[in-house]
């Protein structure tokens, strides 16, 4: 029976859900990937494609639609859901998308044969919200690249052209509200007042223009900002950081904080999913804006508990790898194959 992936879900996207994609793509070559039509040129064409079309082109086989999306019909459909933020949290998302997702996400959830998610958070509140059987709900992590470990710190500071001196705190923006990629900056601006012989970074995707632009505030200028980063680089940013700053107000897992820490900076971050469930003991929790500014400013001035907090997460976070998601996952894809 054929393996078809649903080629629109997370196309393009960054972040999670695009390392997502990848990484399984990379361990699971049996796919079939099945690409909306050159017609399907906007979000409504495609979507039309993927509820109308996609399913009479993959009703032999075994479709996988790996971001929150799919035909609601289907008779062997496994669905990744990584979280249900435009339901439980939909201020975080945007307006539009959350309107759309609190529509949509239950039809998928509904008609999928098998829902895969990425954290235990996330599982309970499939089952609890949409009366899914415990066993219908398969549990696959995302992991943590090989790229992503520790390096030598003064090298990868001099790589990214820092001083290899000075210590460095350093975070991910992002324009996605739930990021509070806003609230980082702040952090990073005032632990750089406090703390003048620190470097402070920022890098990103969506750019500081973009972040701050669709938060209607000005760019915070006094903090630098290196804007999109390839993978090398981005594990360079990791290893060079001495401290690592994320503040989401929610997440269905938290990728960027469990491959900071995997690359031995100490993390500072609010309970996302991610912490909680793999890495509560590795990291300094914090409640808000300012018990980071404290706690990143503490852990500056104490390189002692910094190198015990990446001993932590060394061990913890090592279970943590893309080769046991695709496991998992192709167990899940094994098993809905031989189902009736």
């Amino acid at each position: 029976m054929t393996w078809y992936l649903n080629g629109r879900s997370g196309r393009g996207a960054n972040g999670g859900i695009g390392r997502y994609r990848h990484e399984l793509l990379t361990r699971i070559p049996d796919f079939e990937v099945i690409e909306p039509p050159p017609y399907c040129r906007d979000r409504i064409s495609d979507r039309l494609w993927e509820q109308v079309r996609l399913t009479g082109h993959t009703d032999d086989g075994v479709l996988a639609s790996l971001a929150n999306t799919g035909p609601t019909s289907h008779p062997r459909h496994l669905v990744v859901v990584h979280d249900l933020l435009p339901l439980t949290h939909p201020e975080t998302v945007g307006r539009a998308f959350a309107a759309l997702q609190r529509r949509l996400l239950p039809a998928v959830i509904g008609g999928a044969t098998t829902i895969v998610t990425v954290s235990d958070t996330v599982r309970r509140q499939i089952i609890d919200t949409f009366c899914v059987a415990a066993d219908q709900v398969v549990m696959a992590p995302p992991g943590v690249s090989a790229v992503f470990r520790p390096r030598d710190r003064a090298a990868s500071k001099t790589a990214l052209g820092l001083d290899p001196d000075r210590p460095l705190v350093a975070a991910l923006a992002s324009s996605v509200p739930r990021k509070r990629s806003g609230l980082v900056v702040d952090v990073l601006a005032e632990v750089h007042c406090r703390h003048p012989g620190a470097q402070v970074l920022v890098a990103g995707q969506d750019g500081a223009s973009r972040v701050f632009g669709r938060q209607g505030r000005p760019d915070h200028r006094t903090v630098p900002d290196r804007g999109a980063l390839d993978d090398d680089d981005l594990a360079h940013l990791y290893a060079a950081a001495d401290v690592f700053v994320a503040l989401s107000s929610a997440e269905g897992f938290g990728l960027p904080v469990v491959e900071a820490a995997s690359s031995g900076a100490a993390v500072v971050t609010t309970p996302v999913p991610s912490v909680v469930e793999h890495a509560d003991d590795a990291v300094a929790l914090v409640a808000d804006a300012s018990a980071a500014i404290v706690e990143v400013t503490a852990l500056l001035g104490e390189p002692a508990r910094r190198a015990e907090l990446a001993a932590a997460a060394a061990i913890r976070l090592r279970p943590l790898t893309w080769d046991a998601t695709a496991s998992a996952l192709r167990a899940a894809l094994i098993d809905l194959e031989s189902s009736p």
